[in-house]
């Protein structure tokens, strides 16, 4: 057990690893700490990306390519993809706030598809650094633009504070949840902030308990026990995941200075385990 010192600018609460990272020739990935992982990006493991080329590969093998994603709206060089810079613990993408983007290149992978599904349990992982500029709506992890008409999920930084939707279709029925810019999750200028957002079943398919967490694993900055479902009209939706703007790639971007690091998908509910595991498994690819 290594205890991780706080670095200032980065998260503060204290971590208790269990595990242990080595980026070299040994590769740990999400899948390891948590086997319902099914997406793993990073800009700190060289096999996710390794400083040239036009994707950000999954390293969760089993899932194949499904969860590549094209720097930028796709596999063509140009002026809207993130800056890369930095080598493995260092590494990161930085956007512009013009046009920077990272696109799905599967638009919508049957577990992803299954995901949306209200009868599923998931947990939606976002790693970065705000920009200076916080204010406005400002896409970090979306495949969504409207979460009480089109299935998909959309993670936003709100004017300083984590809103969240995941919209699906459950059989016949058509339902969406939303916690709009909760207050106590809080983002911060120029800040790095870890987002971990756990949605899972209450009672059963119709009640759903959803908890974000903002940097502590432990204590969750939302915390919904019994969130009753919106039956709305939900429409499929073929757009893939947008990191860094709108589901559209055509607004909404992180703004100017703002960094990606990593993000993932698991098909359950993370444990507090495996949420602290995870979180000093990320922090430790930055060399934190």
């Amino acid at each position: 057990m290594i205890a991780r010192k706080p670095i200032d600018n980065v998260i503060k609460e204290s971590v208790e690893p269990s595990l242990e990272s080595d980026t070299g020739n040994k590769l740990l990935t999400l899948q390891d700490i948590a086997p319902s992982i099914i997406m793993d990006i990073s800009a700190n493991i060289t096999k996710s990306y390794n400083g040239t080329g036009q994707t950000l590969s999954n390293i969760v093998a089993s899932y194949g390519t499904d969860y590549d994603f094209w720097l930028g709206a796709d596999g063509n060089s140009g002026t809207d993809e993130p800056t890369y810079s930095g080598t493995e613990t260092t590494g990161k993408f930085v956007y512009d706030g013009v046009d920077d983007i990272l696109v799905a290149k599967t638009a919508r992978p049957a577990e992803l598809l299954n995901l949306y599904n209200f009868s599923k349990e998931s947990t939606w992982i976002w790693y970065g650094k705000m920009p200076a500029d916080i204010t406005g709506w400002q896409g970090l992890f979306n495949s969504t633009s409207n979460g009480n008409s089109m299935e998909g999920v959309w993670i936003y930084n709100a004017g300083g504070h984590v809103d969240f939707t995941l919209a699906g279709i459950d059989g016949p029925t058509s339902r969406s949840i939303r916690l709009s810019a909760a207050l106590n999750a809080k983002l911060l200028a120029s800040t790095e902030h870890l987002i971990m957002i756990t949605v899972s079943n209450a009672s059963n398919a119709n009640i759903k308990k959803f908890r974000i967490y903002v940097d502590n694993m432990n204590i969750p900055k939302y915390d919904s026990s019994n969130f009753g479902l919106t039956n709305n009209t939900i429409t499929s939706n073929a757009s893939p995941i947008h990191i860094g703007s709108n589901n559209l790639g055509s607004g909404l971007y992180l703004k100017n200075g703002g960094e990606f690091y990593g993000a993932a998908i698991a098909n359950s509910s993370l444990t507090q385990i495996e949420r602290n595991d995870i979180k000093t498994e990320l922090l430790a690819r930055r060399g934190l």
